[in-house]
């Protein structure tokens, strides 16, 4: 649009809710800039001309009707082929606490993300250099560019920088969770159901301690969770030998709800199934993280949660979906 939307989240509401984590003062200039960067990350990031054979955008993988997640077990790339790992959601990346992303977290970035996918052979196939030139001959770009940059040179920081803007708009802040913020982890909340308040204790007992006690910020950046005693894919073992095999990136837990199938793998369909593997089938790997062990004997702590308390872990964590970024059409689709 002539006039863009707005991509910065200044608002009263906004700040209301989460200004206790974040420092989100700025000015207009800064302000109208990062709207007009997001407005081409977003037509970036919906644009098959990123990938070798323009059959693959980033939302390909990442879609809104899912959270920006993918709906898959593994997403397909460029050629049709399975790629290595489950998409995750690409909300909330404002959150990301640490700067590191990927499963494995070998990306020093977001921007550096970027990259590595666009240029992955299975995942876009597309050379970075071979991109800039490709969209050099889009009228559309020397526009987007201009307006975003003040010159219509495009330039590999640029792109993956204004994708980044786009992506940093996209939070989570308007789901039944967020309504009682900040997060008090042990009185009832009285706006929750009894079960809901059931599942938020056993929330605050079992997962907070590496999911955050204040999602959408993890507590713990990464961990082994004893998914398996050999692994297939190793995780961060690939980069950082033996010690660290089996270990991955600890997710958001907001709109986990909408982002099925679970795991880096995504082996698990659906919600009770991640809670059934905790609750009788955590693995005893090596790497096992510590806070998945008994105390004392060094096993691994199986939750033995009932069918009730089940249910009511499912209930609470459903009270983190937020259904106004499936619909904002700030982040929905640009091509017809």
């Amino acid at each position: 649009p002539e006039v863009p939307y707005n991509y910065l989240h200044n608002s009263s509401e906004y700040l209301g809710r989460l200004n206790y984590l974040y420092d989100l003062q700025i000015s207009k200039s800064q302000a109208r800039s990062i709207s007009h960067s997001a407005t081409l990350g977003r037509v970036l990031f919906y644009d098959t001309r990123l990938s070798e054979n323009r059959t693959i955008s980033c939302a390909s993988c990442h879609k809104q009707e899912r959270a920006f997640a993918d709906g898959e077990a593994r997403s397909l790339g460029v050629r049709g082929e399975a790629t290595k790992r489950n998409s995750p959601s690409v909300a909330n990346t404002l959150f990301n606490y640490s700067d590191r992303v990927f499963w494995d977290l070998r990306a020093e970035s977001i921007e550096h993300q970027l990259r590595l996918t666009i240029e992955n052979e299975i995942e876009m196939g597309l050379p970075i250099p071979t991109l800039i030139d490709r969209l050099g001959q889009e009228p559309i770009y020397e526009i987007l560019f201009q307006k975003a940059y003040g010159s219509a040179e495009i330039t590999a920081t640029r792109i993956t920088g204004s994708i980044q803007d786009f992506l940093g708009a996209i939070v989570s802040v308007h789901s039944p969770f967020d309504q009682v913020t900040p997060f008090n982890p042990r009185p009832d909340f009285q706006t929750f159901s009894f079960e809901q308040n059931l599942g938020k204790r056993l929330y605050v007992d079992h997962c907070g301690s590496c999911h955050g006690m204040n999602s959408p910020t993890p507590g713990s950046e990464f961990a082994n969770i004893g998914l398996d005693m050999e692994y297939e894919d190793s995780g961060m073992g690939n980069q950082l030998g033996a010690d660290y095999e089996g270990s991955f990136k600890v997710p958001s837990l907001r709109n986990i709800e909408l982002t099925a199938p679970y795991m880096h793998d995504g082996r698990f369909a659906t919600l009770e199934e991640v809670i059934d593997f905790y609750s009788e089938d955590i693995q005893n790997h090596p790497n096992l993280d510590q806070r998945l062990k008994h105390p004392v004997t060094g096993a691994p702590k199986q939750f033995d949660f009932t069918d009730a308390e089940k249910t009511a872990l499912v209930a609470f964590l459903e009270t983190m979906t937020d259904p106004t970024i499936l619909e904002d059409v700030r982040f929905g689709p640009v091509f017809k």
